[in-house]
């Protein structure tokens, strides 16, 4: 949503707030602030996902016009939405979380947003927020990465699914394995090594 609003407030010339430069000048409005946390996919419980789906560039124009009806200047309008975005993050783990939370890694263009680390560490305090640098993964590669991962647990019949996160009724083995011309010898080479 942020990247979408700085493309459109830039016409096309930037892609993201660099440093939430920008946002670090502006104001935040506390109380459109209040109203943007009323939006319902916020109370949904988990499991839940989202993403340009619902909060999407016709969404980020909407809301740089209710900005700037509500008299803010671009700077405001990003700072606000950048502590929308951490304020949601933060409730989040308050409402939904099991129990307190320790760790938050951050990934995606939210690693490179110091205004979004910042509330982050202010908001989930004494949680520590890390980026998978921090932990020796490249953020740019998680998605692989997890696929990966996902791959590797579903080749040895083990659940992919934990039913306390996932709201599944009990744990499942994910995904399917299309046997290849090779499929026995591989079976054996990877089974024989574990």
């Amino acid at each position: 949503l942020l990247d979408s609003i700085m493309t459109l407030l830039t016409d096309g010339a930037l892609g993201y707030d660099r440093d939430a430069e920008l946002a670090k000048r502006g104001r935040i409005d506390e109380e459109w602030l209040q109203e943007l946390l009323a939006h319902p996919y916020y109370e949904l419980k988990p499991p839940k996902t989202t993403g340009r789906e619902l909060f999407s560039r016709v969404m980020a124009g909407e809301l740089i016009a209710e900005g700037h009806q509500r008299g803010n200047d671009d700077s405001s309008i990003l700072a606000t939405i950048t502590t929308l975005t951490a304020q949601s993050i933060a409730d989040a783990y308050s409402r939904f979380a099991p129990s307190r939370v320790e760790e938050v890694i951050l990934g995606g263009g939210g690693r490179h947003n110091p205004m979004m680390a910042d509330l982050l560490n202010g908001l989930l305090h004494p949680a520590q927020v890390l980026t998978h640098e921090d932990i020796g993964m490249d953020s740019d590669n998680k998605e692989a990465l997890v696929f990966a991962v996902l791959a590797y647990e579903t080749w040895h019949a083990r659940p992919g699914t934990l039913p306390a996160l996932t709201g599944a009724d009990h744990p499942v083995v994910l995904g399917q394995i299309t046997p290849g011309a090779n499929y026995i010898k591989l079976s054996k080479q990877t089974w024989s090594t574990v």
